[in-house]
């Protein structure tokens, strides 16, 4: 029992981990992504 409590924790932990890199890091805004020095789209 003692395992799979150990494990329902980690797996949380890296799932908010995760959220917050693709959050601050991954994700950008359209304007920023499907732009380029002389056009957007």
């Amino acid at each position: 029992m003692k395992s799979v409590l150990t494990g329902i924790v980690l797996a949380v932990l890296i799932a908010v981990g995760a959220a917050f890199i693709l959050d601050g890091m991954v994700q950008r805004p359209v304007q920023d992504s499907f732009s380029t020095q002389g056009t957007r789209l």
